[in-house]
């Protein structure tokens, strides 16, 4: 019996190795230090872990699916269980999202409708001015040119005769038509231009009055946003967020043009109902300016917050954006829950696409390695085809995400998509760019929306991985990681003159003459081993 198995006659340790009677020789020594890096450096061979060091029985299960069914188990375990589960933090992130932001973007519109009247009464308030200030200066001055006509009469009578006005008893008093007024142009012309002053300040007078005794003033945003609700003319708001296929009427209904009329009627009424119930409370008491008030109350307390639902399926779309790092630009959090929620289980979300795209891409790259091996095409074992193979796959698969892109668009916003727009978004968001030019709107987004984004998305993104992967396989070395990985291991923290790498250093020559001493005294030649310090693990471990 040789040194090697003569390393394993003893009786059996506590680690699952048994541990010899008599001191090691320093060939045992090596095999059993050998046996033990084995292990360390692959934990799922089944010549080396015994059973026994696994605790529990599912861990065996699974090893054992694992080794029998290799490609199945990687495919489902994998890949497609946690891409799923990807989808499935969207839609926990999505709702978490949209608890924080719905109220927030509800309250916006309120504000932005509110502007809205104000501007409308302001701009009614001028528009009433441009309008009416030149007939009312031209009544003015007809007015003050009968009144200087009517006295240079009377004055004119009596020049005349004294005893003419108490005959005529007064009668005459209209001057002013069109047939007796002599018309001086010039003076009229500089009659209008004072009266258009008087008529500027009276507007000026007007918007003090009426906006002075407002609690607020006509600023601030007049657009109505959707991106984390969604405003429908329906009893159940909430219940789009169960529709997989929409019908057309639920296409139309929440198209973001008609989302507005529905917000901006429904609040409408809203205000009209409110004011005129605050009109009647306050004229009923007494209060000044009862009218002023009611309208001031009313467009603070009116909301059509009763027609809105969170928009499940875009807050979704958005915490999705916000995993891969596409983040289109096209929508934030405003609220400082909402960020810090991004922040913490954000930054969660981020770290597990980027671990479950990595392992993606690998096993894919194996799979498509091992379909080409199973079948001798020769020619996808040269690495710079596969590099063209994976490219291709990928601009293909733009290709099929863009043909999908114009026809989602066309049907949910009836608006056309050119090819080269569509090349271009899937090109931005494949490659988690996402320049914000072109994407998909949430306002009109579904559940089935959401999963074929998603899944489209997260398969482009494996083929790009693929891809990458091939890439580094090329410019790197394939050797290269598990050589540094080795040498990483028997290389001294410290500096060359340190104290442990002498030592470390000094070990391991001793270790290695004594080892060829041996192998030498059984008339086996020594031979260098690839690492200094280490020697060669053994073909076979008993």
């Amino acid at each position: 019996m040789d040194d090697r198995s003569s390393a394993f006659s003893g009786s059996t340790g506590t680690d699952g190795y048994e541990t010899p009677d008599e001191e090691e020789s320093p060939t045992s020594k090596t095999v059993r230090f050998a046996t033990e890096l084995v292990e360390q450096d692959n934990p799922l061979d089944p010549d080396v872990v015994n059973d026994s060091q696994i605790d529990k029985k599912r861990c065996r299960l699974m090893r054992r699916v694992f080794h029998r069914y290799p490609r199945c188990y990687a495919f489902w375990i994998g890949m497609v269980f946690p891409l799923w589960f990807l989808v499935f933090l969207s839609l926990l992130g999505g709702k978490l999202l949209g608890d924080f932001e719905f109220g927030n973007e509800v309250a916006a519109n309120n504000e932005a409708m509110r502007n809205q009247l104000l501007e409308k009464t302001y701009g009614q308030v001028v528009s009433d001015s441009v309008v009416y200030s030149p007939r009312a200066c031209y009544t003015l001055y007809r007015q003050r040119i009968a009144v200087e006509n009517l006295t240079n009469f009377w004055a004119f009578i009596y020049d005349q005769d004294e005893s003419l006005p108490d005959f005529l008893n007064g009668t005459e008093s209209n001057f002013d038509e069109d047939d007796v007024i002599s018309l001086n142009i010039t003076d009229f012309i500089n009659y209008l231009g004072e009266c258009g002053k008087v008529a500027d300040n009276f507007t000026d007078t007007v918007q003090d009055t009426f906006f002075g005794d407002l609690d607020v003033s006509v600023a601030g945003s007049t657009s109505l946003t959707f991106s984390w609700s969604r405003c429908v003319n329906d009893s159940v708001p909430g219940s789009y967020n169960n529709v997989f296929h929409p019908s057309l009427s639920q296409i139309y209904a929440v198209h973001p043009n008609n989302q507005s009329a529905t917000f901006q009627s429904v609040w409408n009424e809203e205000q009209q109902r409110l004011e005129d119930e605050y009109l009647q409370q306050y004229r009923a008491d007494n209060t000044s300016n009862a009218g002023l008030k009611a309208f001031n109350d009313s467009i603070f307390d009116a909301s059509a917050k009763h027609t809105c639902a969170i928009n499940i399926p875009a807050t979704a779309w958005f915490w999705f954006t916000v995993m891969t790092t596409v983040g289109y630009g096209n929508q934030a959090p405003s609220t400082l829950g909402g960020r810090i929620l991004i922040f913490t289980f954000g930054s969660f979300s981020i770290l597990m696409f980027g671990g479950v795209l990595a392992a993606s891409g690998v096993i894919t790259s194996l799979f498509v390695n091992d379909f080409a091996i199973r079948l001798r095409l020769r020619l996808l074992a040269n690495k710079f085809v596969m590099i063209v193979v994976w490219g291709l796959l990928w601009i293909g698969w733009m290709t099929y995400m863009a043909s999908q892109a114009i026809y989602w668009r066309k049907w949910r916003l009836l608006e056309e998509m050119s090819w080269e727009e569509a090349l271009w978004f899937a090109f931005i968001s494949t490659t988690t760019v996402g320049l914000g030019d072109f994407y998909p709107n949430p306002e009109v987004m579904f559940i089935s929306d959401l999963l074929f984004f998603s899944l489209s998305f997260l398969f482009g993104f494996v083929l790009i991985s693929a891809f990458l992967t091939e890439m580094t396989l090329v410019y790197y070395s394939p050797d290269l990681s598990e050589e540094l990985a080795k040498r990483l291991k028997y290389v001294g923290v410290l500096p060359c003159k340190g104290w442990l790498h002498g030592q470390r250093s000094d070990f391991d020559e001793s270790r290695t003459h004594e080892d060829a001493d041996q192998l030498s005294n059984q008339g086996t030649p020594a031979k260098e081993p690839d690492i200094p310090g280490l020697p060669e693990q053994p073909s076979e471990i008993p």
